[in-house]
């Protein structure tokens, strides 16, 4: 608990095959990728904080994100658990804030061991902003997805909420939520902005350009 991660490699945070975790008003920055290609062409596995998303079908139980805030990473800000929809008592992915990073503010997918999340699946109190793809994405195989209670600003797409099938009775929905588009605040007035003497003077060690 309040921590501060920064200048690291491909993960801030990894939480991998555990139980009982809660990782609670940390701040992570300037983690990046390792510049790697894979022979299939796709990149390195990156994020701000993972929440047992790095291996597929992992599980972790009572694992709790709350409080936190990723800012300036490359790929994704955090890629957790979504919480089953309605159930606001746990918090699975509570209050948590990406901001300046170099794709998605967040990967919302299924906790395999929830028994309703197949039928739906929720992500709720977020706020993301200066994203340069989404400010939060889904796309789990579930009958029903719900984005509530977020705020993304300035991002270049808001929310990308989709329902990973096909099929009739299928639902995306997006609500209690705020968009805006560009703010006062300028993006870095042009690229590697953060690496000159201008950047460092202005933004300090936790500049990073968009």
């Amino acid at each position: 608990m309040k921590n501060i991660v920064f200048d690291f490699k491909k993960y801030g945070i990894n939480i991998e095959s555990s139980n009982n975790v809660t990782i609670d008003g940390n701040l992570v920055g300037d983690v990046n990728s390792r510049g790697y290609t894979g022979l299939d062409g796709m990149f390195d596995t990156n994020a701000g904080i993972l929440g047992c998303a790095r291996i597929t079908g992992d599980s972790c139980p009572d694992l709790y994100i709350m409080n936190n805030i990723v800012s300036g990473v490359e790929i994704t800000g955090y890629s957790v658990y979504g919480h089953d929809c309605g159930n606001y008592n746990n918090p699975v992915f509570r209050n948590n804030t990406a901001h300046s990073i170099m794709g998605s503010g967040a990967i919302i997918f299924k906790d395999p061991g929830s028994k309703s999340q197949s039928e739906c699946l929720e992500g709720s109190f977020f706020t993301a902003y200066k994203c340069t793809t989404e400010g939060v994405i889904s796309y789990a195989s579930t009958n029903k997805a719900i984005f509530s209670n977020m705020v993304l600003i300035d991002n270049m797409i808001g929310a990308a909420l989709n329902v990973g099938k096909e099929g009739d009775e299928l639902w995306a929905i997006i609500r209690d939520s705020k968009f805006y588009g560009d703010s006062d605040s300028t993006d870095c007035p042009y690229q590697n902005y953060c690496k000159t003497e201008e950047g460092k003077k202005n933004g300090g060690v936790m500049c990073k350009d968009r």
